[in-house]
């Protein structure tokens, strides 16, 4: 690892984005160079609507770039999801092994999101945040006796990191308490595990003022030079160093730096100053309460299990985004964190009910290989309730066709012969919203059959369609699994089953009961305002606001649950 190529940070000058004034504070209201990764850019599905409205909101406060691996159809956008991104720069770039291209870029940006479903890596922005729509399981352990987890053979005590010369007292400054360094640093770390992962975590600003030279940084152990970097006139940067092994269980390591002293700027302060710090703190797991990652894979990674590997991925994101509490409760379950739920927009404001029709409609996609929306189940309850007696009702089931479906459709036609559904392929966006607003109920059975305590993957992280149906109108009469619970309110705002037969059963008494029809309606639509653009436009506001000081992220028990 000594003899290693030291690591530079990609210059901000270099990157198109124009980079904000040189000296000025790292305010809340300064705006922040943002990138937006999401690999299935042209799928046109939740996740890419979820991402164009998240682009669009950022995009009103500060300079977003789109980053995937094709250009951007702007004009399916449009058609499809009815959303303009047109004028947002696009940046291609190769998908090749690990995203380090990707990874590479996503260090020019203030603040990365990772908006792309399954697709996890180290982020090396100041500040990252990941969405999480249902989050995968995480690789088994390893065999006892095969690989040293993390920790493994700790040194006594909690391993932690003590600064025994060249910092100065802790002062606000930069939009958050810092302490800043000298020419050099001492550092004694200790109770560090003799073997497994460990590191050294630092968060630095690059901030030094207009005029002033750019930092030189070097962090050396007794064996010599450990990283080196130079770091951009900008904000902060999280820094991590995986520490050689075989290692003691007490280190002392040397920060060294460039200075400058403010007064020869200008100023009045007569310090000779090198780098701000904002955290400082040694890593043996991610269970400590501030984020790690890895700039470049060196030695030290190289013996990591998959589940090491995937945890340390995870881990380096500052901001965990989920979009229902269904995915909170399953990323604190997989992964021990526990995310901030911000859920998807839904027009609500711009969906009304029309002249209503006899119509059930029930929205999923036609094929692919995401959860199965329960097309078969919904025409086997309409038929059964058409064996039972109903007349003048119509089956209108909508949704995206995936390529290769046309054997499904065409069984799902097959079922469907001889009554009254309809089967309405890729609906664009204003046929979708004049069919719910026609509807007077709404059927949802996405993973029926699955048990949505075991096998999650199994349904969709956040039922929009069933939200759109609300706002229009329909009463929904749903399947009681995943996020529809906290969509629906039983008996309230619509209805909640768990068979089949329940389900038939539901739908037949709401549509002899049409006033009880008509007040469901009506609160269903005050209830889906929850999910309007406005709320989700505020919830990111804050969001955002937030992003300086994101940093410290709580794990609770995390290595403890998974490392074992």
């Amino acid at each position: 690892m000594h003899d290693a190529a030291p690591p530079v940070l990609p210059a901000t000058e270099q990157h198109r984005i124009p980079s904000a004034p040189r000296g000025r504070s790292a305010a809340a209201d300064q705006p922040l160079r943002i990138g937006i990764y999401n690999r299935w850019l042209n799928t046109l599905g939740e996740g890419e609507r979820y991402m164009a409205a998240l682009a669009g909101v950022l995009a009103e406060r500060h300079p977003v770039e789109l980053i995937g691996h094709e250009p951007v159809e702007f004009a399916r956008y449009q058609e499809v999801l009815g959303v303009d991104l047109a004028g947002l720069p696009q940046r291609v770039l190769p998908l090749d092994v690990d995203y380090q291209s990707v990874q590479q870029a996503s260090a020019d940006y203030d603040v990365f999101w990772n908006v792309s479903q399954g697709d996890i890596f180290p982020g090396l922005a100041a500040v990252n945040a990941l969405v999480v729509f249902v989050p995968g399981p995480l690789p088994a352990p390893e065999p006892a006796g095969s690989t040293a987890e993390p920790g493994a053979d700790a040194g006594s005590g909690r391993p932690r990191v003590v600064p025994l010369s060249g910092l100065y007292q802790p002062e606000a400054g930069l939009g958050r308490f810092v302490r800043w360094s000298g020419p050099e640093l001492r550092l004694l770390l200790t109770g560090l595990p003799t073997r497994g992962p460990a590191a050294l975590r630092l968060v630095v600003s690059g901030l030094r003022g207009r005029g002033v030279p750019s930092a030189e940084i070097a962090l050396y152990d007794a064996g010599g030079l450990l990283e080196r970097w130079r770091l951009p006139n900008r904000r902060f940067f999280g820094l991590t160093v995986p520490l050689p092994e075989p290692r003691s269980s007490r280190l002392v390591l040397r920060l060294v730096t460039t200075t400058f002293v403010p007064a020869q700027f200008g100023a009045e302060d007569q310090r000779e100053l090198g780098v701000a710090l904002a955290d400082l703190s040694v890593l043996t797991g991610p269970t400590r309460r501030h984020v790690s990652y890895f700039p470049q894979v060196g030695p030290a990674l190289r013996g990591w299990t998959p589940r090491q590997r995937a945890l340390w991925e995870q881990a380096s994101y500052d901001l965990l985004i989920t979009t229902s509490r269904f995915g909170q409760h399953w990323t604190e379950r997989r992964w021990g964190r526990r995310g901030e739920v911000l859920y998807p927009p839904v027009p609500v404001e711009r969906l009304a009910p029309a002249a209503k029709q006899n119509v059930i409609v029930a929205a999923g996609p036609f094929g692919g290989c995401g959860p199965d929306p329960g097309h078969r189940t919904m025409i086997q309850m309409f038929r059964r309730l058409c064996a039972d007696g109903l007349a003048g009702w119509r089956l209108r089931l909508l949704g995206p066709v995936a390529a290769g479906s046309g054997e499904y459709l065409a069984e799902l036609r097959r079922m469907a012969q001889g009554y009254p559904v309809e089967l309405l392929a890729d609906p664009d966006q204003a046929a979708a919203h004049r069919t719910y607003a026609q509807a007077r109920i709404c059927w949802d059975a996405t993973g029926l059959g699955v048990d949505d305590q075991a096998q999650p993957d199994g349904f969709e992280s956040f039922a929009a369609g069933v939200v759109t149906a609300m706002a229009a109108g329909c009463v929904p009469v749903v399947l009681r699994r995943a996020s529809l619970p906290e969509i629906v309110e039983d008996g309230r705002t619509g209805l909640l089953w768990d068979t089949p037969e329940q389900g038939s059963q539901l739908t037949r008494g709401l549509i002899a009961d049409p006033d009880r029809q008509h007040g469901l309606a009506a609160m269903a639509r005050t209830a889906s305002r929850r999910f309007s653009e406005a709320t989700f436009r505020t919830r990111l506001t804050d969001l955002t606001d937030r992003l300086d000081t994101v940093l410290e992220v709580t794990y609770p028990n995390a290595w403890t649950r998974h490392a074992r």
